[in-house]
């Protein structure tokens, strides 16, 4: 019950932000340094074991770059299968970045470390990965509920202020481009 009441108040959260996207991102050039990190699963995928993304995965992770173009991304994280450095190369290539890899296990670890930076992290992992990494990020113990296998279109994002509050919104694609826009 405590994971569905958790899930229902971030759905609720992230309705309210997309009513407002024009004004958070005012805020967001108006007041000190935020954090945004945006937490996504890897792309469209072959079968098979560490498979390489389909055409449709490898023409998502071109439209995640493209979308981002004008944020400022300095930091691109990775699980270490194929599909998902696949899934973040075209955002670490536009940016001039290199791929960091990370283990899932070390969500909380990975969350402290996008508290104390500024600037546009991403993050890309798995269905069932990228759910703990966000609730980590929002400092929650419990682990938000994982994407559906079929679902490349969810993703969160997490705006982290100076101050170290936190907001985190699920999300997806359609949302980010207009939030981005």
């Amino acid at each position: 019950m405590r994971s569905f009441l958790m899930f229902l108040m971030v759905v609720l959260s992230g309705a309210l932000l997309s009513a407002c996207v024009t004004e958070t991102k005012t805020e967001k050039a108006d007041d000190a340094p935020v954090t945004t990190v945006y937490l996504l699963r890897h792309a469209e995928k072959e079968a098979g074991k560490d498979p390489a993304l389909t055409p449709a995965g490898t023409a998502r992770a071109e439209r995640l770059a493209a979308l981002l173009k004008n944020e400022n991304v300095v930091k691109v994280y990775s699980t270490d299968t194929r599909r998902t450095r696949d899934t973040a190369q075209p955002v670490a290539n536009a940016f001039g970045l290199e791929i960091e890899l990370y283990e899932p296990m070390h969500r909380y670890r990975m969350a402290d470390r996008f508290k104390g930076q500024s600037g546009v992290i991403v993050v890309v992992g798995h269905s069932n990965t990228i759910p703990d990494m966000a609730a980590a990020v929002a400092g929650e113990d419990e682990s938000y509920l994982d994407f559906d296998e079929s679902d490349y279109e969810s993703l969160y994002w997490a705006d982290i202020s100076a101050e170290g509050e936190v907001v985190v919104v699920k999300s997806d694609y359609a949302a980010l481009a207009k939030r981005l826009n």
